[in-house]
């Protein structure tokens, strides 16, 4: 049951990337992704909105029982956020992200898909012509379900089919330099999750097993740098991304690609 376990908590590190949630042991990786917050800088009475689209690509060894199995996983992911300014310098955002993938894991082939729910309070620190800081801070729940199957040297067929929830807080802060074409935009952002799973275990279509377990709270470190074509409200997104739970499986290698465009809604000319 550990590559149960394994592929649970890759499943649960997929949505790192839209807008938040992970839980898998990888010291250290360079993604294209959405940041956590829709715009750079806002003022009272604004609305922005923040659509985008992800394609995922996930390779490397897992291991299981001391044998190492190859990861392969390519999908697809959908976000959207938005934001009400109430004051000049104080705002709530709130949205959703989907993803949907699939692949192979050593013998099996794999399946996933899930949700989740960001929601933040945000505070403009500063804000000039030339820069604008942004402290936000609240709280990311998820949702993920991985689909198992394969067919074992006897000849039965398993199934597994799995289930994770996560919650927790999450503190970040964006700091932009501004010009009228283009914005850059390095953000951090730090988040605790725990929740549980549970899995259930088919042979030949008869169900032979179920468990649950807790899924302790781990901390997780991303930093990122947000690039803006301010003309045309589209974002490119890089993040270089920590976790900082330690694991036995560190070999995952991922490509993330992700394009966001801004809607705006309430901007006056200052």
């Amino acid at each position: 049951m550990k590559i149960v376990k394994t592929l649970l908590f890759v499943a649960a590190f997929l949505f790192s990337l839209m807008p938040s949630a992970r839980l898998y042991a990888v010291e250290y990786n360079f993604m294209i992704s959405p940041p956590p917050i829709p715009w750079f800088e806002f003022q009272k009475e604004q609305f922005d909105m923040r659509v985008g689209g992800t394609y995922f690509n996930m390779s490397g060894d897992v291991e299981e029982q001391g044998d190492k199995q190859k990861l392969k996983i390519n999908g697809g992911a959908g976000s959207f956020i938005g934001r009400y300014a109430f004051h000049d310098r104080w705002a709530i955002d709130g949205g959703m992200g989907v993803f949907g993938g699939g692949g192979s894991a050593g013998p099996a082939d794999i399946g996933m898909a899930g949700l989740s729910v960001p929601l933040d309070l945000e505070f403009q620190a500063v804000k000039t012509d030339k820069i604008s800081l942004i402290l936000f801070g609240g709280l990311n729940y998820s949702f993920f379900w991985t689909g198992i199957w394969l067919t074992e040297t006897s000849g039965d067929d398993i199934e597994i089919q799995a289930y994770a929830n996560q919650f927790g807080p999450q503190l970040g802060a964006q700091l932009s330099f501004k010009s009228d074409k283009v914005t850059v935009a390095p953000f951090f952002l730090w988040q605790r999750l725990s929740g549980s799973a549970s899995a259930d275990v088919y042979v030949n279509d008869e169900l032979q097993n179920s468990g649950s377990s807790d899924l302790p709270a781990t901390s997780f470190v991303f930093y990122g740098l947000d690039i803006v074509f301010v003309p045309i409200n589209l974002t490119l997104s890089t993040v270089m991304q920590q976790i900082l739970a330690s694991g036995d499986n560190k070999g995952i290698r991922t490509i993330i690609i992700s394009l966001c465009y801004d809607f705006q809604w309430g901007i006056e000319e200052e």
